[in-house]
């Protein structure tokens, strides 16, 4: 809007940033001593997301991940998103969201939503909002279900293999009679450190986990993500690294990435 009214680009974005960072730093200032350092390691946009009291949950699970040895794990039922709201804390390495994503596909939980951030101290902040296949919350009805699917989380943050249980097809007999187009666009311009690569297409069981492993197989690191389901269609903004800690700029892997990813797009869509 700035440029369009002859102003400088820049104008808009710093006063955004400044508004930000003073949110994020009063709500640094909310959390105990012992948590501090955590605050000070997250990124201002993450607190703009989150209530107080959430926040200091967080901050209880990062540290509680530490304490027992590097993951934890929490879940609650979210009637307001007809959900269960899922947080692991583990340490960041790549393709950790591939296989938290799978242990969700193999206990056949269905992922509608998903926020990842990834803190300066080299800790990742893992949120799923996560259904059955009924679309009710996952594990509404059985507190079992969801301790088995918070230990399963913790195994596999830590580098053990996914549960290994068979999974539910897709099924194209109720897919919609109109085609939804696969979109992948690379954005290295969205962020200051990183590529931002989006990703929308029909939603299905183990799509999220396949889109991150082609990311993870491309040796990309995700920095942060935002995943929301509309209706039938996935949309989902990966915010990735090289091994370098840098933005992913060669074309012709560029290119690459987009096919591997269109791929798996278009895996059961009908013709």
């Amino acid at each position: 809007e700035a440029v369009f009214r002859g102003g400088r680009g820049t104008d808009a974005i710093d006063s955004a940033r400044h508004y930000q960072h003073d949110q994020a730093e009063g709500l640094r200032a909310l959390l105990e001593p012992q948590d501090a350092a955590w605050g000070a390691g997250m990124e201002d946009a993450y607190f703009t997301g989150w209530t107080p009291e959430e926040i200091a949950d967080h901050a209880h699970l990062a540290r509680q991940a530490e304490t027992d040895g590097g993951a934890a794990a929490s879940a609650r039922i979210r009637t307001d998103r007809n959900a269960a709201e899922v947080a692991i804390a583990a340490p960041d390495r790549r393709g950790l969201f591939a296989d938290l994503a799978a242990v969700m596909a193999g206990l056949g939980a269905n992922i509608v939503g998903a926020r990842v951030y990834t803190s300066r101290n080299g800790q990742a902040l893992d949120i799923f909002y996560v259904q059955d296949a009924a679309g009710a919350p996952f594990g509404a009805d059985s507190t079992i279900a969801l301790s088995r699917l918070i230990q399963a989380l913790e195994s596999a943050a830590m580098g053990a293999p996914p549960p290994m249980e068979a999974r539910k097809g897709f099924d194209s007999s109720r897919a919609a009679a109109f085609s939804i187009a696969p979109v992948v666009a690379v954005d290295n311009e969205a962020s200051a450190d990183a590529t931002v690569i989006e990703v929308s297409g029909r939603d299905r069981p183990g799509l999220l986990e396949a889109v991150a492993r082609a990311l993870a197989n491309d040796n990309l690191s995700i920095a942060s993500a935002h995943v929301e389901n509309y209706g039938e269609r996935a949309v989902d903004a990966f915010y990735v690294h090289d091994a370098a800690g840098a933005k992913l700029t060669d074309a012709r892997r560029i290119t690459g990435l987009k096919k591997a990813i269109g791929e798996v797009l278009a895996e059961d869509e009908p013709i």
